[in-house]
């Protein structure tokens, strides 16, 4: 069969004409679905490459192409009057995208594929799509996004694939966003048992390692990750605490770090590698998320399969991946930085439960790689018809 995929990630031409992206974990997804087509052809903006243009990943299966889109968006004014004048020319490539696979992925919320859902609903081409946000809903979410969320609930016309593993609705699936293979998992299995033989030797003098990952916005809260930093210098406690990530809050960040004395314990990372992160990932204790709102999440999965344990704010499907009485890591409160300062004492006051947690957290993430993500969506399909 022979795939479409209408999506808003923007791409880059680089001089020699390959096409990437800066979206790595993107990029790993689509390669991997694409390896159950004969073709797979991505409607999608694409712009040159420019000296600013961080690092890019390819597309290494076969049969990858692309129909270009310009790009589109803002906030400004004169941004929604030029994104209204791009509509006849999206439904134009959508037509044009339909006439050459036999089905349609798309990949919501964003502004490109409002219209291409409207493309989809009549032109009964057969489609699937994946909604990336938080499905609940939270407060604050904009209008778009919660207009999104009910198209794909009421009226889209083929399976859609949900952050939520409560759901019950014939058309409606959990699924997962996964950054590793399963060959990746296996490469890990002499890192954790260095990491547990380490636990296993540690005495109460040895450093904690924390880790953080997110953009630095409001939402991911890492003030109050900061403010449990405080506590924990002030208990003499030994740790260091990475933030991989930038954002708007830096500054503001910086400035804390500096007024509480924690230059010599924290550390902002900004936005480094995959491969680079990994490593951080494997020395970690702990990876502590204190979002207020998040949608899948990759960063907790990303822990358990590196051994760290995850200590994470009570939010979308966080309590899922730590499962029942602290079996893989810790749910905390976010009405006090000591919630997390009691989590983190919760696992290494006994290593028997620390390394009970990585284990299980390293098992539990085994069922989240690339392959079982798209085996599940492939068997979906089939199930429905709309594969063969």
């Amino acid at each position: 069969m022979r795939l479409g995929i209408i999506s808003d990630c923007i791409h880059y031409r680089d001089k020699t004409g390959r096409i990437g992206s800066t979206n790595h974990v993107y990029v790993k997804q689509m390669n991997t679905l694409a390896t159950h087509f004969k073709k797979s052809v991505f409607c999608t903006p694409v712009l040159d490459v420019t000296p600013d243009t961080p690092l890019l990943s390819y597309y290494t299966q076969p049969g990858i192409e692309f129909s270009p889109l310009p790009q589109a968006g803002g906030k400004k004014f004169m941004d929604k009057i030029r994104l209204i004048s791009m509509i006849p020319r999206w439904f134009y490539a959508f037509y044009l995208l339909s006439k050459g696979v036999d089905i349609i992925y798309q990949r919501f919320p964003n502004n490109l594929n409002i219209p291409g859902f409207f493309f989809i609903l009549f032109s009964r081409i057969p489609a699937f799509a994946t909604y990336t946000g938080t499905w609940l809903g939270y407060k604050g979410e904009s209008v778009t996004y919660k207009f999104q969320r009910w198209l794909l609930k009421y009226i889209y016309p083929g399976p859609v694939f949900v952050y939520d593993f409560n759901i019950k609705h014939p058309r409606i699936f959990p699924s997962t966003s996964p950054s590793y293979s399963l060959d990746d998992w296996n490469g890990e299995i002499d890192f954790i048992q260095e990491k547990l033989n380490k636990i296993n030797s540690r005495n109460a003098t040895n450093r904690l390692e924390l880790l953080s990952v997110g953009s630095l916005t409001p939402y991911k809260n890492h003030i109050l990750l900061l403010e449990a930093c405080v506590i924990l210098k002030s208990m003499g406690l030994s740790f260091s605490l990475n933030i991989a990530g930038q954002g708007r809050l830096q500054p503001e960040l910086h400035y804390f770090i500096e007024k509480e004395g924690l230059t010599d314990s924290v550390n902002l990372l900004g936005v480094i590698p995959q491969e680079e992160l990994r490593k951080y990932y494997r020395r970690a204790d702990f990876v502590i998320q204190p979002s207020i709102i998040e949608g899948y999440g990759k960063v907790p999965i990303e822990a358990m399969f590196h051994g760290a344990i995850p200590l994470l704010s009570a939010v979308s499907i966080h309590p899922f991946f730590i499962g029942t009485k602290n079996e893989r890591g810790a749910i905390f409160d976010l009405n006090s930085p000591m919630g997390i300062v009691n989590s983190i004492k919760l696992f290494t006051n006994n290593k028997e439960v620390q390394c009970n947690a990585i284990l299980a957290g390293r098992a539990f993430s085994k069922d989240f790689t690339l392959e079982a993500w798209t085996q599940g969506i492939i068997s979906v399909l089939t199930k429905k018809g709309i594969y063969a």
